[in-house]
């Protein structure tokens, strides 16, 4: 009786298979959507700043999908982005286009 109980918890115990290789290809999924997001935000945004104001604007949005989220991330982004040109006594690069 005691070896049953015993071989019973050992079973219960067992991760799947089919678990490991699902969190493994979430886990290179999630890498590889990072990746691609940080290439993006490389090649679309002009200032080291841009690409924080954007990156704070995505999660801002992401996490509260209000109806005033979107007004005040956009107005957020503006303020910062004048507050640090001030600051800075310059002026934003135009951003970077190629046709």
């Amino acid at each position: 009786m005691v070896g049953s109980v015993h071989h019973r918890e050992e079973q219960e115990s067992r991760i799947p298979c089919s678990f490991v290789v699902t969190a493994g290809v979430a886990a290179v999924g999630v890498a590889l959507v990072a990746s691609a997001a940080k290439g993006m935000a490389g090649k679309l945004c002009a200032t080291p700043l841009t690409a924080v104001i954007s990156t704070g604007a995505t999660v801002i949005a992401y996490y509260w999908p209000k109806a005033y989220t979107f007004p005040a991330v956009i107005g957020a982004g503006g303020a910062l982005t004048l507050g640090w040109s001030y600051y800075k006594k310059e002026v934003p690069p135009p951003p970077k286009v190629k046709l």
